[in-house]
């Protein structure tokens, strides 16, 4: 069995060998890498040639053939992977307590969250702009938007207040190590198992690549090399 007797089309030759000579940019990093590794093209071309002929020989075989079965074994096997976990979208306003401060200047600090809480919650404030005024956390400048978020994400008491809340609704001041917060949930996904049919194509090309890695190790062993093997090293 040799992959030299696999017939390799030309014009995919040519295209993986231009693709190759793409990678340093120009043709001088070319042919200073020919000249530093002692190679010349027609031995690029040699080895290209090969492995083209390998991937076909492997498609002849049918070694890279994933049987349906195999693929939802894969699925009940490893449906934590297909979890999409839940996610909170949210803002806020932190008002930082200084670890060292003593009690009357935390206690100013909590009234002035208790303030901005109740600015936040009248009807037709501005959260957003309510933020970059007070806020004094990185995402004050952006309306305090904290993107999504799962959890582990955030410490714990901000993640338990933001996630037993409802979208659009406003929290009292929370106190995290940080500070004191004011949260306002903007958005919630919830979580769900993804189903087979979903991942099963994205499963197929994982199980697929697997095999074919294994199937050319394999092939490899079995073929005589009618050239001498040398690396190609990305520039």
């Amino acid at each position: 069995i040799k992959a030299g007797n696999v017939k390799v089309d030309e014009t995919a030759l040519s295209k993986e060998f231009e693709d190759y000579k793409k990678m340093f940019r120009t043709d001088d990093n070319f042919q200073r890498y020919l000249k530093s590794s002692e190679i010349t093209p027609d031995q690029i071309k040699e080895n290209i040639r090969h492995t083209l002929a390998v991937k076909e020989l492997l498609k002849t075989e049918g070694t890279l053939v994933v049987q349906d079965k195999d693929i939802q074994e894969y699925y009940n096997t490893n449906k934590k992977r297909y979890e999409v976990k839940e996610q909170v979208r949210a803002s806020h306003i932190l008002l930082k307590v200084d670890k060292k401060a003593d009690d009357k200047a935390k206690a100013a600090v909590k009234k002035k969250a208790d303030e901005v809480h109740g600015l936040a919650t009248k009807k037709g404030a501005d959260f957003a702009a309510l933020a970059r005024e007070h806020s004094q956390g990185p995402t004050a400048s952006r309306g305090g938007d904290l993107s999504f978020f799962t959890k582990g994400r955030m410490v714990p008491e901000f993640e338990k207040v933001a996630f037993n809340m409802k979208a659009n609704k406003i929290s009292k001041p929370v106190l995290t190590q940080f500070g004191w917060h004011i949260i306002k949930v903007t958005d919630k996904k919830e979580g769900r198992q993804r189903p087979f049919d979903e991942v099963k194509e994205s499963i197929a090309k994982l199980l697929q690549n697997k095999k074919s890695r294994r199937a050319k190790a394999a092939l490899l062993k079995k073929l005589f090399m009618p050239f001498n093997y040398f690396f190609i090293i990305s520039p």
